[in-house]
């Protein structure tokens, strides 16, 4: 069997360029495409966590939510409660308040009437003796 020499020749300058490739072109290669895989993956795990954060903070403040809602409400059932206190409180006072006024005017009425009464009898006694002085004589 006869080799050929340009056959030799063509497989030692493949060989030689599949050396110089690998050491110039394709380890580069592979190394940009790791450092990009790495990239990828640190960016990834730090998107989850950055998720798992969020998720944890929006539970929280769901919670703190909740909290103040239930504290609110508190706070106004206590609110209510302290002005219907306030308003019970008003209206005694004004009852007691307009009682005191209608006693103090009853009796300025009473007073009243006992004078115009005692002026009325004094009326009919003056008309009763000038009566009495007219019929005598």
């Amino acid at each position: 069997m006869e080799v050929n020499i340009t056959l030799l020749f063509q497989a030692l300058i493949f060989g030689v360029l599949l050396l110089l490739l690998s050491d110039f072109l394709f380890k580069p290669f592979m190394r940009l495409f790791e450092v990009r895989e790495l990239k990828t993956s640190k960016a990834i795990k730090n998107a989850k966590e950055i998720l798992k954060n969020n998720q944890e903070t929006n539970k929280e403040i769901e919670k703190t939510i909740l909290l103040a809602k239930k504290e609110g409400f508190l706070s106004f059932v206590k609110l209510k409660e302290d002005a219907l206190f306030y308003h019970r409180k008003i209206i005694k006072k004004a009852k007691e308040e307009a009682n005191k006024m209608m006693i103090h005017k009853r009796s300025l009425l009473l007073e009243k009437n006992k004078k115009i009464l005692s002026s009325l009898k004094n009326s009919v006694d003056i008309i009763s003796q000038t009566i009495i002085k007219k019929v005598t004589k």
